[in-house]
């Protein structure tokens, strides 16, 4: 902890202490004489920029007023013996009513209050005194933020708005700390406040929720990103109105805190947890206030409050029948025009959608419903769920666990927790099922009063991973998959080969392509890797080509993901994770035999069409790499006239860049395209 932090406070207590000495010296004196200013006294002392005593100081622009206040909080906290001039003065009634406070009889402790603060700031001038008063009203910044506190005279029985000049004043626990070289105090490190920060380093990514909502929370996040620029505008005003409110509702355990603290996470703003617990009172008038203060205070920043069981607050009003009625009604009247003048997100989560009072429902903006996980979804929390050092029995089990029981994410995150905690006192990291994961499932579904099958699972064995067999050892190709491994190589581009030279057996096993998809896979490899050193194709050189293929089957980018992520792990442990090396030779052209030529200009590919790539290139211009004209014939099919269209812009644009090397993604790519247009063809 840096001394700069302590050495703020302890100046700023020295300056206290001669201020308190200099008003004591001057009730001594007779009545009548001018008191000084605090400058002439003691001018407050200047801090280590990087002080968090100093940084709140700048932070909030405060004067001598504010900074006098917060050292007489401090001092009654951590240097009472700063106050023994006035605690000498004390039993002088007079001078007493002059600078106000409280001696504890028991301790003879002195307590100030806010007529201490406005005799040091003023000595005997009423009228300075009137002024201090009118500025520390309730409201002030360092009562608002709590940073520091009011108390009640304990010694009267009731206490009115009359009494403020004689409240006690006391420094947050939070903030003393804070500027002692503690971290900076959040809303819900206030005592009393009765709301609590959300933090995850969860992102949308670890949300296991349908696509369509997660769509639906475009709304809200939009509002965050760009309400301040909308409401700048002046035609804006008395037309939209500020704040945004939305109902999640579902299930218990499907994600909904989890939701709303990753769309914080995600915007980079604060989620608070409204705690109903802290905020509900059998007291008439007390909910209304302890949500006041909650409003009040997130108001003035940009944020999230988050209602859970939001239906216990705004639930629907009722006929009067008895005085209990009329103040329900009245707290859910109050809570529909707080609402509504909050300017930060709101979302209200319930179980119960229909519980909720119509006049909310009808401010709602989006009303998004959070589903009971799926079978696939299921699967996917399993998978998710379990620490990184720790793994299940076999991989299969967590599908198993999916298939088998209709659990919820909490239900899940409920049993993994549980099954962690019994198996690292067993001092072992792997989850079985009979033995760490059965009873804690049983008690989820008891607990719902769900029956609980039992189920014996079939144990299946994962695949041998990072052990590369031998081609000895492996089980024979299939028909199907001879024919795959055959493709591969038909379209692998002449002077390339594959790292390990087994990759396209290794593909064939674990996934059945067309012919196209295999041809646009090595054809969109090839395009973005073709001017490589290493003229080789590992596994993750075609990867972005395997993605491609599942988005066009799978109805969701994210269920692609997954069944990507699926048939990679199980083709990566086939290889044994074989790095990209460059090959000790070269393999032979393998090219397709393509139809010949029918007629003038018909469209060719192949050797013929390589033949006249070669033939038209003018003179003093070369391919690079050489095989470039061979591999484009690979791919693509073009007409004569294409090839010496696309030769002479190919060679102007080299001639203006200073060059005669004639490159497929510089010079021909564009106009190749272009061609394909032309004839209403889809280039890819």
């Amino acid at each position: 902890m840096k001394a700069f932090h302590q050495q703020a406070i302890s100046e700023e207590i020295q300056w206290l202490d001669t201020l308190i000495k200099h008003r004591v010296q001057e009730l001594n004196q007779e009545e009548g004489q001018t008191a000084a200013s605090i400058a002439d006294i003691a001018y407050p002392p200047s801090h280590h920029f990087e002080c968090h005593y100093q940084q709140l100081l700048q932070k909030y622009e405060f004067d001598i007023p504010e900074r006098l206040l917060l050292a007489l909080a401090i001092a009654r906290g951590v240097f009472p013996q700063v106050f023994k001039p006035l605690v000498k003065v004390y039993k002088n009634i007079d001078k007493q009513y002059e600078f106000g406070g409280i001696l504890e009889p028991d301790s003879n402790r002195f307590i100030p209050t806010l007529r201490t603060l406005f005799f040091l700031l003023s000595g005997r001038n009423l009228q300075e005194q009137f002024y201090h008063h009118l500025t520390f009203t309730p409201q002030h910044v360092l009562f608002e933020y709590s940073i520091v506190n009011l108390e009640n005279d304990p010694r009267k029985e009731q206490v009115v708005h009359d009494d403020l000049l004689y409240q006690r004043i006391k420094i947050s626990d939070a903030y003393l700390k804070y500027f002692l070289g503690g971290e900076m105090p959040t809303l819900d490190s206030e005592e009393g406040f009765p709301a609590t920060l959300l933090e995850t380093d969860k992102t949308f990514d670890d949300l296991v929720l349908p696509d369509q909502v997660i769509k639906q929370l475009d709304g809200p996040m939009n509002y965050i990103k760009g309400y301040r620029e909308l409401l700048k505008k002046s035609d804006t005003k008395g037309k939209i109105k500020p704040g945004y409110l939305i109902l999640l509702h579902g299930k218990p355990g499907t994600g909904k805190t989890l939701t709303s603290s990753v769309m914080g996470n995600y915007l980079g703003v604060e989620v608070y947890y409204l705690s109903l617990s802290r905020v509900v009172s059998k007291y008439i008038g007390e909910t209304e206030k302890n949500l006041e203060k909650v409003f009040n205070r997130l108001e003035k920043k940009l944020c999230i409050l988050f209602v859970d069981e939001a239906d216990a607050l705004f639930g629907k009003r009722t006929e009067v029948q008895d005085s209990k009625d009329r103040y329900a009604n009245q707290e859910v009247a109050y809570l529909l025009q707080r609402v509504e003048r909050f300017p930060g997100v709101v979302i209200l989560a319930t179980n119960y959608e229909q519980n909720l009072d119509d006049a909310f429902t009808r401010r709602i903006l989006s009303h998004i419903h959070i589903p009971l996980p799926n079978q696939e979804a299921r699967t996917q929390l399993w998978q998710r769920s379990i620490p990184q050092s720790f793994r299940y029995e076999y991989k299969a089990l967590a599908q198993q666990l999916g298939e088998a029981f209709a659990l919820t994410g909490g239900n899940i995150s409920n049993i993994i927790k549980q099954a962690c905690l019994k198996a690292t006192q067993e001092n072992t990291q792997t989850l079985l099922y009979k033995e760490h994961l059965e009873e804690f499932i049983e008690y989820e579904f008891k607990k719902e009063k769900r029956d609980f099958k039992e189920t014996n699972f079939r144990k299946i064995p994962d695949k041998v991973g990072y052990l590369k067999p031998s081609p000895a050892d492996e089980a024979p190709l299939s028909e199907t998959q001879e024919a795959q491994v055959k493709l591969w190589l038909q379209y692998l581009p002449s002077g390339w080969s594959f790292v390990p030279d087994r990759l396209p057996q290794y593909l064939a096993q674990q996934i059945q392509l067309t012919e196209e998809e295999i041809h646009q896979t090595l054809q969109l490899v090839w395009s973005r890797h073709h001017q490589d050193v290493v003229k080789a194709f590992d596994f993750s050189k075609l990867a972005p080509g395997f993605k491609a293929i599942f988005k066009k089957h799978y109805a969701s980018e994210k269920l692609a993901e997954d069944a990507w992520n699926n048939i990679k792990q199980m083709i990566e442990q086939a290889i044994g994770h074989t790095p990209a090396v460059a090959p000790d030779s070269l393999k032979t052209d393998t090219s397709q035999t393509t139809p010949s030529n029918q007629g003038n200009d018909a469209w060719i590919s192949g050797p013929e069409a390589e033949k006249l790539w070669n033939k038209h290139l003018p003179k003093g211009f070369e391919f690079v790499p050489a095989s470039l004209p061979k591999n484009i014939s690979r791919f693509y099919k073009v007409r004569e006239s294409h090839i010496k269209k696309i030769l002479v812009k190919a060679c102007t644009l080299a001639s203006k860049e200073g060059t005669q090397q004639i490159q497929y993604t510089a010079h021909i790519a564009q106009h190749l395209e272009e061609v394909y247009k032309e004839e209403n063809m889809e280039f890819k």
